[in-house]
């Protein structure tokens, strides 16, 4: 059985409770955060300190949303989920950037671009919530969780006045061997 299916009835399952919420929340966030971490870990290696630096900028305020986050959790056990129990497609959390989209030579530019596109995800995730959820704590915490994705949008919207983009075709200094 899929584990996006409800045993027996072939219907997609559904967040029904401000604990199960919270819990995709806290994964989102943690998802977000360590993926940060590593992209500014890879970054140093290949000597990208403007894209390290923005890398560790989006993971330390991906930290303090884990804090938030663990915050409203006060009074409240979200349930244990196992990574493929989460309601989203493929592996891992929308706002955790795709690594086949990351390339050593990123620019700022690029990189705030591209964490746009996966604060935008999370936000259209809780939007989907609060459009499906029955209980209504559940929607309301789901549109108070997309608009907080919203505004972190606006500030990555208002980050690529601080990176211009770059020239295309910038010069690879290691570029890959041809194999002959």
């Amino acid at each position: 059985m899929s584990p996006n299916k409800s045993p027996g009835k072939g219907r997609r399952r559904a967040i029904r409770s401000v604990p199960d919420l919270l819990a995709h929340a806290l994964a989102i966030e943690r998802d977000a955060e360590e993926r940060y971490g590593e992209l500014a870990d890879q970054m140093a290696t290949h000597n990208n300190s403007a894209a390290e630096d923005l890398f560790r900028r989006l993971a330390q305020i991906e930290s303090r949303h884990v804090q938030q986050i663990q915050e409203m959790c006060a009074g409240v056990e979200p349930p244990q989920r196992a990574p493929w129990e989460f309601l989203w497609s493929g592996g891992e959390g929308p706002e955790a950037m795709d690594l086949a989209s990351v390339h050593y030579l990123l620019s700022p530019h690029e990189a705030v671009r591209l964490a746009m596109g996966h604060e935008a995800r999370a936000e259209e995730f809780y939007r989907g919530v609060a459009g499906s959820a029955r209980p209504a704590p559940v929607r309301q915490l789901a549109r108070q969780l997309a608009d907080e994705e919203a505004e972190h949008v606006r500030w990555l919207q208002d980050w690529l006045q601080h990176y211009p983009p770059q020239a295309a075709g910038a010069d690879d200094p290691d570029p890959p061997m041809e194999q002959g």
